[in-house]
């Protein structure tokens, strides 16, 4: 695996493709070139990315912002069913003043640890993430959606260490970055097909059958941790996602119809990385 300095392999973890991807996408949206004026890509992008969601992404030049009370936020999540009106019943969403504090510290370290490690992804971070909004809901530590570019939902357990915060960042950042190449390449040309019985293969997270584009998302996840853990020296946490990761892409190897060029070669990408590891 690469080392901290190294660039990715992987598309969606290379922070020159994800910036291109970033400048393409406002090149699209807005009618003219990004050019290289980089100081303004993150106020383009979040200009390009609220009028196109119908949504109000807060957002800091070189910086992600933590938020506890953002109602914009909050029904854009509900509309997407991440949270439900119920979980909202008496501000049991809300988190208390100290919880906010000790998270927004644990998520302030995160980062940091997230930059020491891998300097040139924690500033494509900066730079595709305006927002972490922490809402409360039983049972789940947080979620990103397509309908959401530019934001992650965070639910960090009490028990949750800083490495466990950064690797929830990793990984919502991950999907950010994928939702972004299917918005700009296609990824994924049919949405529709690819929930169908026929298009389902076995996440690597979850072990069960899921849709194609959900599956796709969680061995890009699981690779992305791998690295994670191999800078941390976690061997163990590596091996642990070696045989299910290899299934899922497997499986995904007899769906190829299902996938845009963009796609194939992501999955071309991990069936070398599978060559490289022996799996």
């Amino acid at each position: 695996m690469s080392g901290t300095n190294a660039k990715s392999n992987f598309s969606f973890l290379n922070g020159d493709h994800i910036l291109s991807n970033i400048d393409r996408f406002i090149e699209i949206s807005q009618g003219s070139p990004s050019g290289e004026a980089s100081s303004t890509r993150k106020e383009r992008l979040f200009a390009s990315l609220n009028a196109l969601q119908h949504s109000n992404i807060p957002f800091r030049n070189e910086a992600i912002l933590i938020d506890f009370n953002n109602h914009d936020l909050l029904e854009h999540l509900i509309r997407d069913g991440m949270l439900d009106r119920e979980d909202t019943v008496s501000n049991a969403h809300v988190f208390e003043e100290e919880d906010r504090r000790i998270i927004g510290d644990n998520i302030a370290k995160a980062l940091s640890l997230l930059q020491m490690l891998q300097p040139e992804l924690h500033h494509v971070m900066n730079e595709l993430i305006g927002t972490i909004v922490c809402f409360r809901k039983p049972g789940y530590g947080g979620g990103s959606v397509s309908s959401l570019i530019g934001a992650i939902w965070f639910n960090p357990l009490a028990k949750w260490s800083v490495i466990d915060y950064a690797e929830a960042l990793y990984h919502e950042f991950i999907h950010n970055s994928l939702f972004l190449d299917d918005m700009v390449d296609s990824v994924f040309p049919d949405t529709a097909i690819i929930a169908t019985e026929e298009a389902l293969v076995t996440s690597t997270i979850l072990k069960i059958k899921r849709p194609l584009d959900r599956s796709f998302h969680s061995a890009a996840v699981a690779i992305g941790l791998m690295h994670f853990y191999h800078l941390l020296s976690d061997y163990d946490k590596i091996s642990s996602f070696k045989e299910p990761l290899a299934l899922t892409i497997s499986e995904m190897n007899g769906k190829l119809k299902y996938l845009g060029e963009q796609g194939r070669i992501i999955l071309n990408e991990m069936n070398q990385f599978l060559k490289k590891a022996g799996l």
